[in-house]
């Protein structure tokens, strides 16, 4: 079995910038992605930049977002572990994928060096699990400010068109020098219902870009977990 360098398990420390890099692929990482894209992509009279991040396809109407994923990254660099962990490990797996070998090798390779720095099949699960449990308590919080943005700019505002339209009806009872102040009304209605039409929009693409994200960058740890188990626990 290949065992990696000590020098591709330390090249540097885990801080956000290196941990973003483990899990987005850029297309100079991926020459073979980007040029798929190229030969599948319309011709433009604009010239893409050269590098541009390649994120995993999610499901769900949301793109991957990079202002999301910095703050998700973010908590994570917060809560990183002290000593040798998942974070390191995957490094390492990033150092070995650049070279000509299998997946269940890299994973196998790195693990032997990084057992030789304290690091069991145990503590590598665990430390995953810990990051994971980081990010589900980011998903948490965030559902909790979507719902709070429902509830003031959604349902708020859709109490507020009821009580004009019950305006609108009772001043349309009176005479004509009423007119001018029923149609004020129902102004602030047609206003109202575009303020929703747009803070709807708003919050979904939100919430539906921080899910992709989300399902992005946890589908590739449970990713991750599961190649660990399949690998150092029982390997064929």
């Amino acid at each position: 079995m290949y065992v990696c360098e000590t020098r591709y398990l330390y090249g540097s420390m885990i801080n956000l910038k290196n941990l973003k890099s483990l899990f987005i692929v850029t297309e100079e990482e991926n020459p073979e992605a980007s040029k798929t894209e190229e030969n599948s992509a319309p011709v433009s009279n604009t010239t893409p930049p050269a590098t541009r991040t390649v994120a995993p396809n999610t499901s769900g109407g949301g793109i991957y977002e990079d202002r999301i994923a910095e703050s998700l990254f973010e908590a994570l660099e917060k809560n990183n572990l002290e000593g040798f962990d998942y974070f390191e490990f995957k490094n390492s797996l990033k150092a070995l994928s650049q070279m000509p070998l299998d997946e269940a090798t890299r994973f196998r390779s790195a693990f032997a060096t990084a057992s030789t720095m304290g690091l069991t099949v145990d503590k590598l699960l665990q430390t995953a699990d810990h990051y994971l449990k980081i990010l589900g308590k980011e998903h948490v919080t965030f559902s909790d400010v979507v719902s709070q943005q429902k509830e003031s700019n959604i349902n708020g505002r859709e109490q507020e068109i009821d009580r004009l339209n019950k305006m609108v009806q009772d001043k349309s009872e009176q005479i004509k020098q009423l007119t001018e102040e029923i149609q004020k009304h129902q102004a602030d209605v047609q206003k109202t219902r575009e303020e929703i039409t747009l803070a709807k929009t708003r919050i979904e693409q939100a919430e539906a870009n921080f899910n992709s994200t989300y399902t992005a960058v946890v589908t590739q740890m449970t990713d991750d977990v599961t190649k660990i188990k399949q690998y150092l626990i029982s390997p064929k």
